[in-house]
């Protein structure tokens, strides 16, 4: 029995020096580690969404920069370059829940304040094909996709000047005017037979509300990819570059974004 109370204390220590292993223990992580002891350096799966840019409402050819198409009188034209600000991703559940990613970027307004948003944003180029959008911490199975077509009222404050470069918000995309960001901006040669005239649309406000119905489901560590095409040629659908003056251009192109947006399967 004495012998027995002698080794109890020596068990209990070394049960006690044994090294504890650390790891992550968040079973949403994409590195969850169950046999940890104490949890650490989880890293998240990632959010993103893949664009194609068919012309569904005509026919099934890839859009492409400098193709010559027709307005809606006929009059021949090509778009140049074409970039629109997207943001505000939200994944929506069937009891009206809301999952937003959880990366965020510090911002200085043009006032001066420091303040944090949601880093989000791209810049849709038909160009580029998959966004990553951000990281995901919680999974479930959704109904919507919604998203903006250019930025909030916070966003549209930032001073580019003090982002870095290599961002979407950065001056350096030349996206940026005195009073905001340009969402959506549209380089279209309208007389194809004189390739050194170019005419600018720059559209700034308002953003375009977009929501897509799409049953997806988010797993436990894995990464999440969402198609989407991006018919941008229906953008200029109903324009006639001959009669209809910049304003009336503008509008259309706005009203118009709503409907550019269709999940691919």
């Amino acid at each position: 029995m004495k012998k027995l109370l002698f080794l109890l204390p020596i068990i209990f220590l070394f049960s006690n020096c044994r090294e504890t292993t650390e790891g992550c223990l968040n079973p949403e992580a994409s590195n969850f580690d169950p046999s940890a002891d104490e949890t650490c350096c989880c890293e998240y799966p990632q959010f993103s969404v893949r664009f194609s840019y068919n012309n569904y409402s005509t026919d099934t050819t890839a859009f492409a920069l400098n193709s010559v198409y027709n307005d809606d009188g006929s009059n021949p034209y090509y778009i140049n370059n074409i970039s629109l600000y997207i943001s505000d991703f939200e994944l929506i559940k069937a009891d009206n829940s809301i999952l937003k990613t959880t990366d965020s970027l510090e911002v200085i307004l043009q006032n001066g304040t420091l303040t944090e948003v949601i880093d989000d944003i791209i810049i849709l180029k038909s160009n580029l094909f998959k966004y990553d959008i951000g990281t995901t911490t919680t999974s479930g199975n959704f109904i919507k996709l919604r998203f903006k077509v250019g930025l909030n009222d916070l966003i549209n404050q930032t001073n580019p000047e003090e982002v870095e470069t290599t961002h979407p918000l950065s001056d350096a995309n030349d996206l940026y005017e005195t009073d905001g960001y340009i969402f959506n901006k549209i380089d279209i040669i309208t007389d194809t037979s004189a390739t050194d005239i170019m005419t600018n649309f720059e559209i700034k406000t308002p953003y375009v509300q977009i929501e897509l119905n799409h049953n997806f489901s988010i797993y436990s560590g894995f990464d999440t990819e969402v198609k989407i095409n991006a018919d941008l040629k229906k953008l200029l659908e109903t324009v006639n570059f001959q009669t209809d003056d910049v304003n009336t251009i503008q509008s259309k192109i706005v009203t118009n974004a709503v409907g550019i947006f269709t999940i691919v399967e």
